[in-house]
């Protein structure tokens, strides 16, 4: 697909535009009234479907910051669950501690009891 570029200053001259084949290369391309406003509107034509292009590439963008938010609210929400589920286990840990803790104070005294009679 050529791509037409108008160089500008001295070398702009009407029904001149200079065509890029290639990476850094240019060929003059003589253009009539006729020809000058095809690749006009060809242009035009290029220009607005890289617009489209670009516009959907936006929408598609903003969906996936949206849909990655949303997986991360979702995983955010999560992580508390279980954080909290974390803290309630060492709570009842300790409780569960304290209570064999009395237990065997419980049973030593009982045990000193019984061998003092």
């Amino acid at each position: 697909m050529l791509r037409y570029h108008s160089l500008g200053g001295d070398t702009a001259m009407p029904g001149r535009l200079y065509a890029r084949l290639g990476h850094f290369k240019f060929v003059t391309v003589f253009l009539g009234g006729q020809d000058r406003l095809l690749a006009l509107e060809q242009k035009d034509q290029e220009n607005e479907m890289m617009k489209q292009y670009l516009n959907k590439l936006c929408e598609e963008e903003a969906e996936n910051i949206a849909r990655k938010r949303e997986e991360q609210a979702a995983l955010r929400d999560e992580l508390k669950t279980c954080n909290a589920e974390i803290v309630r286990r060492k709570e009842l840990a300790k409780e569960q501690d304290k209570i064999i803790e009395q237990r065997v104070i419980q049973f030593q005294e009982e045990k000193a009891v019984c061998t003092c009679t």
